[in-house]
């Protein structure tokens, strides 16, 4: 009686598992798919990397260099305009430190 008892418990839940994941799959979104591939971009040693897809690198005379990561370069496309700051403004964490334009869109 209790072998029985294990086994249906085992069925049971190997069911459930089989239909939960039929509808996570069901609901899961295709762009999230593509996000994956991701790692495999570069990162360059010497780079720090923002959360919002941007790098700094600083050379050693202190200048520092600004750019896009790979990723959003490619989901992006190349840029039409790029809109920086004058020289000697002073930009503090958070605020946007430069702009571009791509195919009227800011």
């Amino acid at each position: 009686m209790t072998a029985v008892f294990v086994l249906f418990t085992i069925v049971f839940c190997l069911t459930l598992d089989h239909f939960l994941a039929r509808a996570r799959a069901r609901h899961a979104s295709p762009a999230a798919a593509p996000a994956l591939a991701a790692a495999n971009y570069e990162i360059r040693p010497g780079r720090f990397l923002s959360a919002g897809h941007t790098w700094l690198s600083v050379n050693e005379d202190g200048d520092a260099r600004v750019g896009v990561s790979e990723l959003a370069r490619r989901a992006l496309g190349r840029p039409r305009e790029v809109l920086l700051p004058e020289p000697g403004t002073k930009i503090r964490k958070g605020e946007p430190l430069f702009s571009f334009t791509r195919d009227g869109r800011k």
